[in-house]
């Protein structure tokens, strides 16, 4: 992504996504899952860059989200950070990314998470957290469709 790409994603989209998930998710629910605007952002905007930025900016969206949760900020920033980093890694696979792949990986990257944020951070209904998990990695595959198409137009790297 391009360093004016980056700045505008930092400083706009990362704030706007974590009020968005705040203020409309709950709203746009499905069967108890949610669309999860925060963890797709990182998912997405890191396959156009490198492991380290996509942990760094997956860092700067879970302190963010973790702030306004009113939570502790470190199992946010890990999860977030990790799931950032295994994101941007999963384009040095050898295959050509299309819409489908990144639908496919926003999935994944919810999933992966969830998980660490179960991990961390135990609920005491493990088995509706996980439900609600995997209808919320369904509906951010499908969401993911037209952002990554938009942010295909902001990046540098195709």
């Amino acid at each position: 992504m391009s360093f004016g790409g980056w700045v505008f994603f930092i400083l706009v989209g990362a704030p706007l996504s974590v009020i968005l998930q705040d203020s409309l998710a709950p709203s746009l629910s499905i069967l108890g899952g949610q669309p999860d605007f925060p963890l797709l952002l990182i998912c997405l905007c890191s396959l156009m860059a490198r492991p380290a930025g996509g942990a760094a900016f997956g860092g700067w969206v879970g302190l963010l989200t973790g702030s306004l949760a009113g939570a502790n900020l470190t199992h946010y920033v890990t999860t977030r950070a990790v799931t950032g980093f295994l994101s941007a890694w999963a384009r040095d696979i050898n295959i050509d990314f299309n819409v489908a792949v990144a639908c496919v990986v926003a999935a994944v990257g919810v999933m992966i998470g969830q998980a660490g944020l179960l991990f961390f951070a135990p609920t005491p209904a493990i088995g509706t957290f996980i439900q609600a998990t995997i209808i919320s990695a369904i509906y951010n595959g499908v969401v993911a469709a037209p952002l990554y198409w938009v942010l295909r137009r902001f990046s540098s790297r195709r």
